[in-house]
């Protein structure tokens, strides 16, 4: 026992404790196999794109991630019977927002590639809206009406078909990432880079 524990009148000291250190990316993710499993508010990702793992200053990008329960085959039957009720049931899969980190190429291809099935479809409605004016429009006097009918049909065949097709498209596309898993706290991320998920520690499924 030294001096100070004797001494019933020092004034306690302080026990000083090291700086809290900001969470490392283990702590908040880890490798499960192929599969990155992030908490849903995690927010601390490596600077590296999580596609490619090439390094990167941009910011985190807000990305939604659907985990496909079905079997990819059911989707495909449902898109042939009625795309847009295949499009319904897509809309309610499991959904989650995650926000890693993507470099300026990959932001650039997943843009494109959601661009693309809104310019198809946009493009079926026009179709179709023109073959009604075409139709319409068409002058008995001018002997049109004969030839107006057939091509304002075709042109309506082909509006749906594309509006089908960017439905089609808008939920088969490839996606820069998806979700094996999907619960209350944790998102089993697939598709990012083995380099990527190196960084990480290998530990059991949360």
């Amino acid at each position: 026992m030294t001096a100070d524990d004797e001494n019933p009148f020092l004034a306690p000291q302080a026990n000083i404790l090291p700086q809290m250190q900001p969470p490392s990316v283990a702590e908040g993710a880890w490798r499960d196999g192929p599969y990155l499993i992030v908490h849903r508010s995690f927010r601390d990702y490596p600077q590296r794109c999580i596609v490619c793992n090439a390094s990167t200053q941009t910011t985190r990008s807000r990305v939604s991630v659907k985990w496909i329960r079905a079997p990819i085959v059911l989707i495909v039957v449902g898109l042939a019977i009625s795309p847009p009720l295949a499009l319904i049931i897509w809309m309610a899969l499991p959904t989650a927002i995650v926000w890693p980190r993507v470099c300026d190429e990959h932001l650039r291809r997943e843009a494109w590639g959601r661009r693309i099935p809104w310019l198809l479809g946009l493009l079926g409605i026009l179709a179709f809206v023109a073959s009604m004016a075409i139709v319409v429009s068409a002058d008995d006097a001018a002997g049109m009406v004969d030839l107006a009918f057939p091509i304002g049909v075709i042109m309506a065949i082909g509006g749906v078909i594309l509006f089908w097709i960017a439905i089609a498209y808008g939920i088969v596309r490839p996606r820069m990432l998806t979700a094996a898993k999907i619960d209350k706290e944790f998102v089993w991320i697939d598709k990012a880079s083995p380099e990527y998920l190196n960084q990480l520690s290998e530990l059991d499924a949360p």
